[in-house]
This record gives C-alpha cells, structure tokens and sequence, in this order.
C-alpha cells in the first residue's frame, strides 16, 4: 500500500470507508487524509479501522481539555 500511487490507493480504500458507514466520496479531502495516514498502516482494513475520528464528532470530550480549549477561546 505504501509503495503504490495515491490515487490507486484512495479508490482501493474507497469501498472499505463506505462500507464502515462513512458518507465519504473521492476527492482533495480524501486524498489528503489518505496521504497523511497510508503510511501508518499495512492494509485498507486497518486504515478504514483506524481513521474514524476523521468523520464523526467524539462521544465524549475529557472535561479538562474541554475547559482548557474550548472554554478558554469564548473569553
């Protein structure tokens, strides 16, 4: 995966991200994300295991970062 061209990696990896639920079609974004993350792992599985942080909001925010982050751009 890490020796082949972007774009074949992006298409391959494609139906594996749609198949997790992820409303995601081809594009700059996604080629973006994959550039930057192909090099983490081994197969499309575990790319399309691991990037999902990419395309949901989190369950839950650790409430001492949110107060460190969030709280503190409002002031």
């Amino acid at each position: 995966m890490r020796s082949l061209p972007l774009k074949d990696v992006v298409d391959a990896a494609l139906p594996f991200l749609k198949e997790r639920g992820y409303d995601v079609e081809s594009g700059a974004w996604l080629d973006k994300l994959i550039a930057n993350t192909r090099e983490r792992f081994r197969t499309l599985v575990e790319l399309a295991d691991h990037v999902s942080y990419f395309f949901g909001e989190p369950e839950a925010y650790d409430e001492k970062a949110r107060g460190k982050w969030f709280e503190a751009r409002n002031r």
